[in-house]
């Protein structure tokens, strides 16, 4: 009897061992998922990467999802290289085939808001704004996993898109479209100031032009939802488009009219924003789709030579701030404003304010000053500094076919 015991014993700690050991070999495969993600994937935040590796009684699996279906073929090369045992393919490219033929989507309200999981108490990441058209990649039935026409992922729920077909969403984008150009306002039931709102507007959202009446014009959501905008609270986007300038002066002209808005994070409109949702919105009255994050928007544009302090600023660059590059640890951008000359600048930091880099300056701050990090001069910059114009945008503009 006590021959059997330790034999089942020694069983027993020989399959634990066993067990300990592929549960290390996973952790280690997991370097070859790391270094494929670190390689191909530029930025989670606007590329889906989400695998894991797990081991069942038939061998390794490769769970999860991606964007790009050249991705995954690179990773399970690699895999299939470097581990000498079955792999079971389990990894999704997306768009999800749940989705059907609705694989696009219309932002459907004035602003609304995305979040890094399917729940609205998650945290709020973006925000899209009334009439974007969007990709989708999945849902849960009522949430939906999308892409904002800045790249940016995240979930939306079913009152803030709509989901089309590619046919609707071309045809969407191709229909004659009214922009809000007012702050903020409403769309009424009926051309009258006095009518029923059917929904607040803020400056940038699209809406379909049915035509007008009187002093309004008639518009569509994209729901179908009809209703009436004042003609002095929006234009037609295919003249408001034409009619943009990119200069320091209509730059600062917008963002002063944004003075004291209040500060929210994950906001990108008018109705509140943090630091680079500010400047995004500013850039995108004049025409330009500025990347998400201030970390983002550092990349694009010219570099400005700040070696020497602000000499070399003009007003409209954006500026940089964060955490500096030590030997230890490599530089963070945190936050980002616009330069209004005279070295003050203009930025969302608790509301819209303006302030100084000059010592001596009521309005000076030297958290700013230290944190500066660096410039890029998005005026007078083109297309092959990865500035992104509205005009020339697919998600905006219809392109002819070929």
């Amino acid at each position: 009897m006590k021959s059997l015991i330790v034999a089942t014993l020694a069983a027993t700690t020989i399959a634990l061992v066993s067990c300990v050991s592929k549960v290390g070999d996973v952790e280690e495969y997991e370097t070859i998922v790391d270094e494929t993600r670190r390689e191909l994937v530029s930025d989670t935040r606007t590329e889906i990467f989400s695998i894991e590796l797990r081991r069942d009684d038939a061998g390794l699996v490769v769970k999860g999802e991606t964007g790009d279906a050249a991705v995954k073929e690179a990773l399970l090369k690699r895999l299939g290289e470097e581990i000498p045992e079955e792999l079971i393919d389990s990894v999704e490219v997306l768009p999800s085939e749940e989705l059907g033929d609705e694989r696009y989507g219309i932002v459907n309200l004035s602003v609304a808001n995305m979040r890094p999981e399917p729940g609205h108490s998650g945290e709020l990441i973006t925000q899209s704004i009334l009439g974007t058209p969007v990709k989708l990649y999945k849902t849960t039935g009522y949430w939906f996993y999308i892409q904002t026409p800045d790249e940016y992922l995240g979930w939306m729920d079913g009152e803030g898109v709509l989901p089309v077909t590619e046919k609707e969403y071309r045809a969407w984008i191709a229909a004659p479209k009214a922009i809000v150009t007012a702050p903020y306002g409403f769309c009424r039931e009926r051309p009258s100031a006095s009518a029923p709102v059917v929904s607040d507007i803020v400056a940038g959202n699209l809406l379909k032009l049915e035509g007008t009446e009187g002093g309004f014009y008639k518009v569509s959501f994209p729901d179908e939802r009809v209703g009436y905008v004042s003609r002095s609270e929006a234009e037609p986007f295919e003249a408001w488009l034409a009619s943009r300038e990119l200069t320091a002066e209509k730059i600062l002209s917008t963002a002063r009219e944004y003075m004291g808005l209040p500060y929210l994070w994950g906001g990108t409109s008018v109705k509140a924003n943090d630091c680079s949702g500010y400047t995004k919105t500013v850039y995108f009255l004049h025409g330009v789709l500025l990347p998400r994050d201030a970390s983002q928007q550092i990349l694009v544009g010219d570099s400005v030579d700040t070696k020497n302090g602000y000499e070399n600023l003009q007003p409209g660059d954006l500026l940089f701030f964060g955490r500096h590059a030590t030997d230890e640890r490599p530089q963070r951008v945190t936050h980002v404003g616009i330069y209004k000359g005279g070295l003050e600048f203009i930025h969302q930091s608790g509301r819209v304010k303006i302030q100084s880099f000059d010592p001596d300056a009521e309005n000076y701050s030297e958290y700013r000053d230290r944190g500066f990090l660096g410039a890029r001069r998005v005026i007078g910059a083109d297309e092959s500094s990865g500035i992104v114009f509205l005009k020339n945008s697919p998600q905006y503009v219809a392109k002819e076919e070929q």
